[in-house]
């Protein structure tokens, strides 16, 4: 069973947030601090819920398939891993209080993971993600307004790119990659 704890950064003060709550995927947190979302296991399958930082009930937010969300940068809502239908997922977005915010149809790879929003505002998001197929991986970015998507970066086939951070001024991107270079004889 997986659980969810929080603590200072400096490793004191650990406690668990919803403890009869079974979570999955990666939690984000509200820009506020005040909450944490993240996809929990139910009866029904996993499902997006919001469960406060402090104390209180943990909100449902999804009736459906939900993962590996992201707030936006001003917390208006999260965009969010919807069902995986064979190597493929779909993207989504929810308020904070659960009802369903529009964004484009985007469809992306099962390597690609989590998002990250760009910092700036909700009236013009932009997400950076990884996408690719099984031999080569990119950064890319979509602007949620219009769907459009561009290639960040071009690495090629030599790293198989892993997890990532962005700076909270979008400057900065740190990742991690591993360098392929076993010879099979």
């Amino acid at each position: 069973m997986t659980l969810l704890y929080v603590g200072n950064a400096d490793g004191t003060g650990m406690r668990g947030l919803a403890a009869d709550l079974q979570v999955r995927g990666s939690p984000a947190w509200s820009p506020d601090g005040k909450w944490l979302a993240i996809g929990v296991e139910t009866a029904e399958g996993v499902r997006l819920y919001r469960i406060p930082a402090d104390s209180g009930e943990p909100m449902r937010l999804t009736e459906h398939h939900a993962v590996d969300p992201t707030w936006s940068p001003q917390g208006g809502f999260i965009v969010y891993a919807g069902e995986q239908v064979g190597p493929e997922f779909e993207l989504a977005a929810v308020t904070a209080e659960g009802k369903s915010h529009a964004i484009p149809s985007i469809t992306l790879p099962r390597g690609a993971g989590r998002t990250v929003f760009f910092p700036g505002t909700d009236t013009a998001p932009r997400l950076l993600v990884r996408k690719g197929d099984l031999q080569t991986t990119e950064f890319w970015v979509i602007d949620l307004a219009t769907g459009k998507e561009w290639q960040l970066t071009r690495f090629g086939t030599e790293y198989h790119l892993g997890d990532f951070a962005l700076s909270p001024d979008g400057r900065e991107l740190l990742f991690d990659r591993v360098r392929e270079e076993a010879d099979v004889v």
